[in-house]
């Protein structure tokens, strides 16, 4: 074992790489839906009663509460699974466009230092 090996990450079967390659897209994929369906169903939640406020005189109340969104827990949990989708995804097409650009390593680049250009 050369220095070089020591370098190297472990070797992994054909089947089990192919089922890591597809796996992380996948549960990137699962996450986006996920948060999509609870951000879709908890925007439907309607009129939440959330008690006593105080009393405002309706002269000066106008205009009060315009724009007011409350955001339910299942709206919150929502977005915080599309997002983690959002980065699994991202970090994935990273991961594939940085692999296409690497040039393949030869036994004589290797001995060159991996640039092509010689010791």
């Amino acid at each position: 074992m050369t220095s070089d090996d020591s370098l190297q990450p472990p070797a992994a079967s054909g089947g089990v790489r192919r089922l890591l390659q597809l796996s992380v897209p996948l549960v990137g994929a699962v996450l986006l839906i996920a948060g999509t369906v609870l951000l879709v169903r908890g925007a439907g939640v309607g009129t939440v009663n959330f008690g006593f406020v105080g009393y405002i005189p309706v002269t000066e109340a106008d205009g009060v509460f315009d724009g007011l969104v409350l955001v339910s827990r299942s709206m919150q949990v929502g977005a915080l699974l599309v997002l983690a989708g959002a980065v699994v995804l991202a970090f994935w097409a990273g991961l594939q466009a940085g692999r296409r650009r690497r040039p393949p390593v030869t036994p004589a680049s290797a001995a060159s230092g991996g640039d092509g250009q010689p010791a």
